[in-house]
């Protein structure tokens, strides 16, 4: 008898080998020029995350759509850290960085 998230897991497995080859992803830098922290919290409703940043203070913060707003908490703060560091990544904000992420969920 099949678990209730077999299919979820199968479609999500499919969609992660479905490329041809792997997509190449950095995982720790050769010139590490700056130490970077960075928390962040999730919960039913929403979520925020903090960066410290060379002058200042970077931040994201909302409120979950319906579709994610049903995952389960472990899903939420994952998925807002990963959100954030994309975020941060997109204009070069990673380029030299060494991350900290903190958050008080100890399965992310």
């Amino acid at each position: 008898m099949a678990v209730p998230g077999l299919q979820d897991d199968i479609f999500a497995l499919t969609r992660l080998f479905s490329q041809s080859a792997p997509s190449e992803r950095l995982i720790r830098g050769t010139a590490i020029s700056e130490a970077r922290y960075g928390f962040g919290d999730a919960s039913q409703a929403g979520f925020r995350a903090l960066w410290a940043r060379t002058g200042g203070i970077k931040y994201r913060l909302g409120i979950w759509g319906k579709d994610e707003a049903e995952n389960l908490s472990n899903w939420q703060e994952l998925q807002n850290l990963v959100d954030a560091l994309w975020e941060e990544s997109k204009d070069g904000g990673l380029k030299g960085v060494e991350v900290f992420l903190f958050t008080d969920n100890s399965t992310t």
